[in-house]
């Protein structure tokens, strides 16, 4: 008699086709599984936690304990365990309400939604959405090797002209470091010993929809840094931002106009000129929709005609400028 599959097994079955899927590039079932795995890595060290409302939390739990365990041993079940064990169904119960309602809300929302919301969202937005959390991912893996400083702008000659841009200072961090070993950072962009380099495709720079998109008769840079947090030759410290909070700011977002080659030196727009400016960010996706990468590693969506209903003073908050 044929025996049936066991969980584990089930579950080995599914993580070898996502895997094999992930190898043939049909990476959205990959990050759909484990891409909590990355958010939480970039996002938990960021974390500052209300320590008077943990405090709050943790005894309220206590007290719920203590309670469970005197109702249970009047029904002569008065074990700790059994308590334990009780609260904690309990706060799971709530988790699970928590994030039904959430999902429950975004379905309905996807549902009545008068546009195209499987095509332009799910598949544009949300790709663009993965090629901006990867970029973000990559950003904070810079951070870490160097002790907390943001990467620069570009990098500089000793006259002060742009060589290379961030993209390509990036490059080591989201798994292309073999074409960033190709590139001599002593002579510019466009110089003859990089010519070869700058023509390879990249694929978290460029639009899900558009990955032939060029610029100058080179693979095109479709995303842009804020230029108040990555301009200049000079790194920031991520700890300068933590005061204007990190989840109002701006670190990247997608651009529509004026595109530039990825190896171009300089890819930094400002926030302050608002959405759908020619000089600054923008998207070509329908509805005027913009991904935006914020400096806590979330992705936010704005769109473009609303960006004067946000007010100057959130405006502001997003350029990160010096104050």
């Amino acid at each position: 008699m044929r025996r049936a599959f066991t969980w584990i097994e089930l579950v080995v079955a599914v993580l070898v086709v996502v895997v094999l899927l992930a190898l043939l590039g049909v990476d959205l079932p990959f990050y759909f599984l484990f891409g909590w795995a990355w958010f939480l890595g970039r996002v938990t060290p960021n974390v500052q936690p209300a320590w008077d409302q943990v405090g709050v939390f943790a005894v309220g739990v206590v007290a719920l304990t203590v309670l469970a365990h005197v109702l249970l041993r009047r029904a002569n079940a008065g074990r700790w365990s059994n308590a334990a064990r009780l609260v904690g169904l309990v706060l799971l119960v709530f988790v699970a309400g928590t994030a039904f309602v959430g999902l429950t809300h975004q379905v309905g929302w996807a549902l009545t939604d008068p546009e195209p919301w499987v095509r332009d969202r799910l598949r544009d937005n949300g790709r663009v959405q993965l090629h901006l959390q990867q970029i973000g991912i990559g950003v904070f893996h810079a951070l870490s090797d160097k002790e907390g400083q943001l990467p620069a702008g570009y990098l500089a000659d000793r006259h002060g002209e742009p060589l290379h841009g961030w993209p390509t200072l990036l490059l080591p961090y989201i798994e292309e470091e073999a074409l960033f070993r190709r590139i001599d950072l002593g002579k510019p962009w466009d110089d003859p010993a990089n010519a070869a380099a700058a023509g390879q495709r990249v694929r978290l720079f460029t639009h899900p929809n558009r990955p032939k998109e060029l610029a100058h008769g080179l693979p095109a840079m479709e995303y842009a840094a804020n230029i108040h947090v990555l301009g200049g030759d000079k790194p920031r410290r991520l700890i300068e931002f933590v005061p204007l909070g990190e989840n109002n700011i701006v670190l990247a977002a997608e651009v529509a106009t004026d595109l530039r080659p990825w190896a171009y030196p300089v890819h930094l727009r400002d926030p302050a000129l608002g959405l759908g400016h020619r000089h600054g960010f923008g998207s070509r996706t329908p509805g005027g929709r913009i991904q935006v990468l914020q400096l806590d590693g979330s992705v936010r969506q704005l769109v473009v005609g609303e960006n004067e209903a946000l007010g100057d003073a959130l405006i502001r908050e997003m350029t990160g400028a010096r104050r």
